[in-house]
């Protein structure tokens, strides 16, 4: 299978492959053995193909909403099977969107009561706090990869050799930590010097300190789900000091005020 971007494409095999070799490593070096050869981990595309693959997408994927749409109003069918090849057909259907089906049922609703005019002004399904703390999840999710990627890129011999790729890599790595910052609850109130990359591609702070607030009630929610118990695990090295020591009492007390969790073998032992 060829793939335009193996790493991004291939990230939690690569991550696993890097971890199983690097367990296989420390194990030869307690046991004297003989050491195994490092995997090879392919470099992450630049931007300007991760763009053009974008691109490529987005027509793909408006030429076949157009089509659809035809078929809708002029054909007055749902799709339409091709059948260039008779052992592998491939169905296109038109089928409405979450956003299309609620309002959809706005409409509905409206008719029937017949006092609401303005569908925009009714309340969006998908604002509740849960749903809230998804989307900050996985936008902190994406930004860790994102400087997870950059990260394996900036390593390469052919980066570091170029100053001017080596800096522009460094920005794009503290603009995709300070998206991770704000998906996990820190809010920055005043604008201050870009902070600069450490050694360890962690950050350090500037010269002027950075007035920020953080919402407890966030981190929280972010905290009651596995996922985001590790998102948070991932991202504490990568952000600034000063942001890492607001986020660990918060994180303390909502793990000391968790509910300890039940111990399966004295569960299993009392039910008997």
């Amino acid at each position: 299978m060829e793939t335009t971007d193996p790493f991004a494409d291939d990230f939690y095999f690569l991550q696993l492959s890097i971890k199983k070799n690097a367990a296989a490593r420390e194990a030869a070096v307690k046991e004297q053995a003989a050491m195994p050869s490092s995997i090879y981990v392919p470099l992450p595309v630049w931007k300007e193909t991760k763009e053009r693959i974008k691109l490529q997408m987005d027509s793909s994927r408006r030429a076949c909403h157009d089509k659809s749409r035809e078929w809708e109003t002029k054909e007055q069918v749902l799709g339409h099977q091709v059948r260039s090849d008779i052992h592998r057909p491939r169905e296109q259907l038109r089928m409405p969107s979450l956003q299309e089906l609620d309002q959809y049922n706005s409409a509905e609703a409206a008719d029937q009561d017949g006092d609401i005019e303005d569908f925009s002004e009714m309340k969006n399904p998908f604002s509740s706090r849960l749903w809230t703390m998804r989307q900050a999840v996985q936008r902190g999710y994406e930004a860790l990869y994102t400087v997870q990627e950059l990260q394996h890129l900036l390593s390469s011999p052919l980066i570091a050799s170029n100053p001017t790729a080596h800096g522009e890599i460094v920005r794009e790595i503290e603009s995709a930590v300070s998206l991770l910052s704000q998906a996990i609850g820190i809010r920055t109130l005043s604008a201050t010097p870009r902070p600069t990359a450490s050694p360890n591609l962690g950050l350090l702070g500037g010269e002027e300190e950075q007035n920020f607030s953080l919402d407890g009630g966030h981190v929280g929610a972010i905290l009651q789900t596995t996922i985001g118990k590790k998102l948070m695990t991932r991202s504490l090295k990568l952000l600034t000091p000063p942001h890492r020591w607001a986020l660990l009492p918060v994180i303390l007390a909502k793990i000391l005020l968790s509910p300890p969790a039940a111990d399966p073998t004295t569960a299993s032992s009392s039910s008997s």
